[in-house]
């Protein structure tokens, strides 16, 4: 999709895994980061890692854009580093640990956003299952970076509480749990089947 850079947030401590570095964790024959980049490339016209170690091996995939600020700040960190990046009015972003993403995100997240008044509507669209909120499954306009760095200079480091400062437009995934999963642990790993060929509805 034209005028959205996709960013696939990499740069995690993986405390729950011994600190792997879980993108690069191998799931079903391939890493957590490639079949996200798999799903996400389609939805995007450019895209972006970012990230804070193993370089080389995220370059195999896309760019990569580490932190500006001191590393392991958080996702809002590598969200803003990135944000500086895009060459785009708009930037899809994506945990780099969760590899079922739906193949309509950018298209759903982008109508929501865009429905809204372009002067004065929010500046940020997120996935929500029905349950809760995916602060990380976001569609940003690239001005939101003014908000975010002002999060971020006065301490804030929450996903969910920035979001809700922004006024975030909440898109509607019901029946999409799964999608948007979060592999946290070795079992995870283990319970989570390959996914089967799908085409956006």
């Amino acid at each position: 999709m034209s005028g959205i850079t996709g960013i696939i947030l990499c740069g995690g401590r993986g405390r729950r895994l011994g600190g792997a570095d879980k993108p690069l964790l191998p799931w079903c024959g391939r890493t957590l980061a490639a079949r996200t980049a798999e799903r996400l490339r389609p939805q995007v016209s450019a895209l972006l890692i970012s990230a804070n170690r193993n370089f080389d091996e995220y370059r195999l995939l896309a760019p990569v854009v580490a932190d500006e600020l001191p590393p392991h700040q958080g996702p809002l960190a590598g969200i803003a580093a990135a944000l500086r990046r895009c060459a785009t009015p708009l930037a899809l972003v994506c945990p780099g640990d969760a590899p079922l993403v739906p193949l309509d995100l950018a298209e759903r997240l982008r109508a929501a956003l865009e429905a809204q008044p372009a002067d004065s509507g929010p500046l940020v669209a997120a996935a929500h299952d029905g349950e809760r909120r995916h602060p990380l499954h976001c569609l940003l306009r690239v001005e939101a970076i003014g908000a975010l760095d002002r999060h971020l200079a006065a301490g804030g480091r929450a996903a969910h509480g920035w979001l809700d400062s922004m006024d975030a437009v909440d898109v509607q995934f019901r029946g999409c749990k799964a999608a948007f999963r979060s592999f946290n642990l070795r079992q995870d790993f283990e319970e989570v089947p390959a996914p089967a060929t799908e085409t956006p509805p």
